[in-house]
């Protein structure tokens, strides 16, 4: 587990594929019951997201990697800056971190569409 900082443009979409590894570094592949979630928040210590997305069993791609993807209303009316992420996964009672809290950048464009 490692920090990973991220960023994107406001208003675009960002798509993420994760693969999961247990204790002994071999891939994992989640069981009914368990979720991935993938959260942003303002501040680590904050109790509401920004935006959080989830996956689980019937979420894994052909490449047996499992997808998050942030749409352009995820972020449009958001203030651009600096928030934190990480990915931890539920599996009943417990929880584990996947990806540890990390930089999340929503970033602006420079050039815009002009007539």
């Amino acid at each position: 587990m490692a920090k990973q900082p991220l960023s994107m443009v406001r208003g675009t979409t960002l798509s993420l594929a994760l693969s999961v590894q247990d204790a002994d570094g071999n891939d994992y592949t989640l069981q009914a019951g368990e979720v991935l979630r993938f959260g942003v928040k303002k501040k680590p210590e904050d109790t509401d997201y920004i935006f959080v997305k989830e996956a689980g069993p019937a979420d894994m791609d052909e490449d047996d990697k499992y997808v998050f993807t942030v749409n352009p209303s995820d972020t449009e009316d958001k203030p651009f800056g600096c928030y934190y992420y990480d990915v931890g996964l539920q599996s009943g009672e417990n929880y584990y971190n996947v990806i540890e809290a990390s930089n999340f950048k929503i970033a602006f464009n420079v050039t815009e569409w002009e007539e």
